[in-house]
């Protein structure tokens, strides 16, 4: 089996957008900057939809002592991250919730509380290469607010057909909404943080 590397470089092999999204979430936590600075109980949680071969699940995971749980709709997905790349799903306490991203979000999202919420999600949700309708819905979004915690972050990969409609339900949902174009890809990082004042699930 092959050791992974510590700090992947994504961006040289064509994959720009998930280092933007490792660096976002880094900079936003003053946990994953401080090696061992807070105590167990206050462990950053992060919350994965969509697998590929878990070097983002694996990279957050050493950089912020991170919980990691993942939604992944493809079982095959899954085996070949933990036979090949070294992904373990109970790793520090993490699951793998084998489901569509929506209905992995509906399932995180009837047991949600205060202390249950994520500091970050990260959304690279393709079948395809294509972002399957569940996981550009306003139930979708809706539900991500109430699993984030107030001003934890979320990123999503997209392409620009997707973006404005993406864009339209984030921002009724979620707070600081920006975008950034990748040059080398064609496609945006959306980025937020935390859900909007007051949010309320209808």
């Amino acid at each position: 089996m092959c050791t992974p590397s510590r700090v992947p470089l994504w961006t040289p092999h064509g994959f720009g957008y998930v280092q933007l999204m490792f660096d976002t979430i880094v900079r936003t936590d003053a946990r994953c900057r401080t090696a061992g600075g807070f105590t167990s109980s206050h462990r950053f949680k992060l919350l994965q939809i969509g697998l590929g071969g878990g070097s983002f699940a694996l990279a957050v995971r050493r950089q912020c002592q991170a919980m990691v749980d993942v939604i992944e709709g493809q079982p095959d997905v899954a085996i070949v991250a933990e036979r090949y790349f070294g992904y373990s799903p109970g790793a520090h306490g993490g699951r793998l919730i084998i489901a569509d991203g929506l209905e992995g979000v509906r399932t995180l999202a009837m047991h949600s509380t205060p202390s249950t919420r994520y500091d970050a999600i990260c959304i690279d949700c393709m079948v395809q290469g294509a972002i399957p309708d569940g996981c550009k819905s306003d139930e979708f979004v809706g539900r991500l607010a109430t699993l984030l915690r107030p001003g934890g972050t979320l990123v999503q990969w997209s392409w620009p057909d997707d973006k404005e409609l993406l864009k339209r339900r984030w921002t009724q949902h979620l707070a600081n909404v920006t975008e950034h174009s990748m040059l080398d890809g064609g496609g945006f990082v959306l980025e937020a943080h935390g859900p909007v004042p007051g949010f309320r699930l209808s």
